[in-house]
């Protein structure tokens, strides 16, 4: 039944059996290739704030150490904002996150205040119960 379906389907829109294979392939490809959970896409972001923040920090850390020009300074500053606008907006799409239980504080995360992302802490409380465990 499903075969003679499939057969009057293809005479109705001209299709041959080569493209009903190949779009077969492609939908194949697709499904391997996509990322399966949100949770893929939840560790993209970590890492993506985790690296712009330690780019943040490395660069207030050089600001003045190694700069000598006032307009070099400028640039940097320029860029810092621009790295921390880039970090707000990533801030807010992990917190969009569906049954992201803790939110990042946009604004602590940004002046870079001794924050602790969520996901730092839950690595914290990790290596405590095993260091429980074993001492």
């Amino acid at each position: 039944m499903e075969a003679a379906n499939l057969e009057s389907l293809k005479q109705e829109f001209s299709i041959s059996v080569e493209d009903v294979d190949r779009w077969v392939c492609d939908v194949r490809h697709w499904a391997a290739t996509e990322k399966h959970s949100s949770d893929s896409s939840q560790e993209e972001l970590q890492r993506e704030i985790d690296e712009i923040i330690y780019s943040i920090r490395r660069k207030k850390q050089d600001l003045y150490r190694q700069n000598d020009s006032s307009q070099t300074r400028q640039r940097k500053r320029r860029r810092i904002g621009e790295l921390k606008k880039t970090l707000s907006e990533k801030i807010v799409l992990y917190n969009a996150i569906p049954g992201c239980e803790e939110k990042i504080d946009t604004e602590a995360a940004c002046s870079l205040c001794d924050v602790i992302l969520p996901w730092e802490a839950q690595g914290d409380d990790h290596v405590e119960l095993f260091s429980d465990f074993y001492h």
